[in-house]
Parts: structure tokens; sequence; C-alpha cells
């Protein structure tokens, strides 16, 4: 069973994602991480109206859920990578919890335009045809990764990319494969700082 309360959530029931394979739920924040439980989703998601936890590692925050999504209660039934006891959703469907403490909204999060020596070049794709990284030459990782600390990491190389929220490479050059994608694909808020975008799944 869900845990009736975490933090100032309340859990409010099992909703379907990406209804129509297009818009997320709960849009405003991503993250994805082991591992994952509902209290760091919560964490996370702390300046929210909602979050939700789906495929046992994702958490995503929102302002407003649509009400029409409920799902049934037992299509919820993937442990928590980082809690077997709790439930953190499934494939297309979220574990969702309500916020009882009123948020007003923050300042939206932005790609930021310089850091250090480096300046925002566009959202591009992973490679995912068996070849090199986009940016092959050097990785890091860190579960409070921020736009600063892969630039800082990158500091010798040409380029420094982030995916999945907290993957950091670096490169010289952009391998063959890695090519532009939209810049609304580059969602995963960074762990560290919620206010930059750390890119997103295949996406840097």
């Amino acid at each position: 069973l869900e845990p009736a309360t975490i933090a100032s959530f309340n859990y409010i029931g099992c909703y379907t994602d990406l209804a129509g394979g297009i818009t997320r739920s709960l849009s405003s924040a991503a993250f994805a991480y082991d591992p994952m439980t509902l209290e760091s989703c919560a964490a996370n998601c702390a300046n929210y109206d909602f979050f939700g936890t789906e495929y046992g590692r994702e958490c995503y925050c929102g302002y407003t859920l649509d009400p029409t999504l409920r799902a049934t209660e037992s299509d919820c039934n993937t442990p928590c990578s980082g809690n077997s006891s709790e439930i953190c959703g499934t494939g297309a469907r979220l574990s969702v919890y309500q916020n009882q403490v009123y948020i007003p909204p923050p300042s939206p999060p932005a790609h930021e335009a310089q850091s250090g020596n480096y300046s925002w070049q566009g959202c591009i794709m992973e490679v995912t045809n068996g070849g090199p990284r986009a940016l092959s030459d050097f990785a890091y990782y860190n579960d409070t990764m921020t736009v600063e600390a892969c630039v800082n990491a990158c500091s010798a190389y040409t380029y420094a990319g982030i995916e999945y929220g907290r993957e950091c490479y670096c490169g010289n050059t952009i391998n063959p494969g890695g090519g532009p994608a939209p810049t609304t694909d580059c969602s995963f808020l960074c762990p560290g700082n919620s206010l930059e975008y750390c890119g997103a799944g295949s996406r840097l």
C-alpha cells in the first residue's frame, strides 16, 4: 500500500501518464535516479503542488493535475528502486501525492545562456546507434549535478553536456549521430539546482 503521507504531501491515487503518448501529466519538473524513494521525490518536488513517481525510478512535479486521468489503483505496482516497500508507479502510471502546503509558483527554470567560458549551444540527441556517445572523451556523474559542476569537470574540453539530470559528458567534438533536438526535449531539472535544465533521457 502507498503511505498516506510523505512530508507535506498526501497520497491521492494512481494516475495515467503520457495520455495519448504526448503530454506528461506532471510536466513542471522531472528527475530520474537510483535509488528513488517517495521521500526523495517529495524533497525534489517540495515547491510544487503535486509529485508523482513512475517506472520505479522517475520523479515528476507539477502545479496542476487533470482529475480525469485517474487510473485503476492496482495499476501502480512497481517498487521504488530505493525502497522496495514503497510503490513508485509503473509504466505510464504515476503514484501521485498532493502538497497540503500552498506553494506560489517560482521563477521558471532556464537553460543557462552562459556558464563560465561555455555558452548554451542547444539540445542535442545522444547517439543511440551503437556508436560512441555524442560526447565521448570524459564522463562524470553527480547526484547533485548542476550546469556549473559539469562545465567545471569539462574545463579541458570544447564541449560539456548533461544527460538524465546527473550525467555529465565532455568532448572536443560532437560525434556523428548527436544531432540537434528540440529545446523542449531537454526537460530534466538539475538535481543540484532546480532552476537549471540538465538534459533528459538520450538528450544533452
